[in-house]
């Protein structure tokens, strides 16, 4: 008897130190991925945006007079911004921590403005707050101040008083993170190819990587990423002007565990699978997912690489490269409901789509075949199941940065970038 319970014990006591190890195991696991505690554990104040002053006691106020637009650079949805020439008198802190003051014999600062249109208060004190913070981290775009109308007079019409964002330039060589024509500002635009070299697709998308890794430690997504909204310079004249540039958090917003999140986010082209579903509890992952569409882009000369006409199609042109098999176990890991939509896809696509087709099926004709870790970095990248894609940290330990990675840490340690000795920077067209 004695030696029956002493068998039974030791089978419990190994039970026991089983399911330890394996919940422990999960939990190791879960701290893996991309900062699942979010916000979560800090001070309110750091992400309670419903709640924070406006205009923020510690953002600098300028009067529209201060500045002088010279053209228009896009129209957004929520905002039309402009490059603009500060002529202020009040002093103006750039990243480089040099005062611009044009009373001091300098010429006149060159910034951006994001003029915005009629939106709901929360969305700006959203916007600044998250602004306050991603301008400590290297590569995100820095606000340096907000413009604020004066009151109209008692005669005049009254109109939304819609404040401006001030925001550092991204320098005026920068251009979209994609293949195209270089800036109509590179004195040496006719010696540039229209085509960024395999060096610097590594090189610039390391840079977003880990400009992204910092944001998503701070506890914030992006939710926008794509070309048009990372800015690279080819040709980066000055050492205050970085090689990339993550702009336009409009869309950002603080992540904490468990809150459901508007999926009515991200530009169509780019939107995450759990966008395109509906699924709310997404996290960090949906800013992976607009990188491995750059990358895709890039590799296969594609732009965009999946080109819907709305979102239903959107979705039906991700399945036409990824199959329907691995959808149908995403949709029940998470239990998300098929719509009619959805199931009319999956009628439509099953019967050829059913699994993953090679990203060489896409390729432009006459395009160089991509390296091999290139190819593997996608796969990695651009797959249905949120939790499975690799965060930006994990993303940066890939072979196909080894090429980079020293160089990129190093710019970003010391904020310089690659001078040569006429001050001009140096071409990373090709490696060094």
């Amino acid at each position: 008897m004695g030696t029956h319970r002493h068998s039974y014990l030791q089978q419990r006591k190994t039970h026991v130190l089983l399911t330890i190890y394996t919940v422990a195991s999960l939990i190791l696991v879960r701290s893996e991925k991309a900062y699942p505690l979010g916000c979560s554990q800090q001070n309110p104040s750091y992400y309670d945006f419903e709640h924070a002053k406006f205009p923020p006691p510690n953002l600098s106020v300028f009067t529209p007079e201060s500045f002088q637009i010279t053209r228009r650079l896009g129209t957004e949805k929520f905002s039309d911004v402009f490059e603009a020439l500060y002529v202020g008198s009040k002093p103006l802190v750039t990243r480089h921590a040099e005062i611009v003051n044009t009373h001091r014999d300098q010429s006149p600062e060159l910034v951006v403005l994001k003029v915005l249109k009629p939106v709901s208060p929360r969305k700006i004190r959203r916007e600044l707050l998250v602004l306050q913070h991603a301008s400590k981290i290297p590569s995100l775009v820095r606000i340096l101040g907000i413009v604020i109308p004066p009151e109209p007079s008692s005669d005049q019409v009254t109109l939304p008083r819609m404040p401006s964002i001030v925001l550092e330039h991204a320098g005026p060589y920068c251009q979209w993170f994609c293949h195209g024509k270089t800036s109509s500002n590179v004195a040496n635009q006719s010696e540039m190819s229209p085509f960024l070299s395999d060096y610097e697709i590594r090189y610039y998308l390391y840079h977003l990587l880990l400009a992204l890794d910092k944001l998503h430690a701070q506890g914030m997504m992006h939710r926008d990423v794509k070309p048009r909204n990372v800015l690279i310079n080819r040709a980066h004249r000055k050492v205050r002007h970085p090689p990339l540039t993550l702009i336009d958090l409009g869309l950002a917003d603080f992540y904490v565990p468990q809150n459901a999140y508007n999926v009515r986010v991200a530009s169509r082209h780019y939107k995450s699978p759990e966008l395109l579903v509906g699924f709310e509890s997404y996290d960090y992952a949906l800013d992976i997912w607009g990188v491995g569409c750059i990358l895709a882009g890039l590799l296969c000369r594609r732009e965009p690489f999946f080109r819907g006409k709305d979102n239903i199609d959107q979705l039906g042109r991700i399945i036409s490269a990824l199959g329907t098999n691995d959808l149908l176990v995403y949709l029940q890991k998470y239990n998300i409901p098929h719509t009619e939509s959805l199931q009319d896809l999956l009628a439509k696509y099953q019967p050829h789509h059913q699994v993953r087709q090679p990203w060489l099926r896409w390729m432009a004709e006459g395009v160089q075949r991509p390296s091999r870790d290139g190819l593997d970095l996608l796969d990695r990248l651009l797959v249905y199941d949120h939790e499975k894609r690799l965060t930006a940290q994990q993303a940066m330990q890939h072979p196909f940065f080894d090429v980079v990675k020293e160089r990129v840490q190093a710019e970003v340690r010391t904020h310089q970038y690659e001078m040569n000795a006429s001050g001009e920077a140096a071409s990373i067209q090709h490696h060094p």
